[in-house]
């Protein structure tokens, strides 16, 4: 019970250590990110604040190294899509409300005959970029694999 306990708080700490510290970013506007999904079977979408915590740098560090080493064939053949979104801007705010975001959030996206299907990969993501981030790439990568 004790581990469960301090398991919780770590994570409600990492959430909330998010918010401390700045880094700025390249912005996918969510108008071009939707315009690419008629043609997509899958599509990754990471959602930063503007204030980041070395575990939400993590993250998108080792996935734009999984997409650039794994996927780039597939990316511009427009099979699978990768955004980097800060959620606190306006102009992305049609992704926030539809994928509930409302911090650093990793979503994937399955596309199949006209209907998408999203899983929130946020806590996985969180978990494991950081500190096993082979492990966090691999799963990832099969994760794709198996939905494409």
């Amino acid at each position: 019970m004790k581990i469960k306990l301090i398991i919780s708080l770590l994570t409600v700490f990492i959430f909330v250590s998010c918010h401390s510290g700045s880094q700025k970013e390249n912005t996918t506007n969510a108008n071009n990110t939707t315009e690419k999904q008629t043609t997509e079977k899958v599509h990754l979408y990471y959602f930063y604040g503007s204030h980041r915590c070395p575990t939400c740098n993590a993250v998108e560090e080792n996935l734009k190294k999984l997409m650039t080493e794994s996927f780039s064939k597939q990316i511009k053949e427009g099979s699978i899509g990768v955004s980097y979104l800060n959620w606190e801007e306006s102009a992305n705010k049609v992704l926030v409300e539809k994928y509930q975001v409302y911090s650093s959030s990793l979503i994937f996206v399955k596309f199949n005959n006209g209907k998408e299907k999203a899983t929130d990969l946020t806590e996985f993501a969180f978990t494991y970029a950081r500190k096993e981030s082979d492990f966090f790439r691999k799963s990832i990568q099969d994760t794709i694999q198996k939905n494409l």
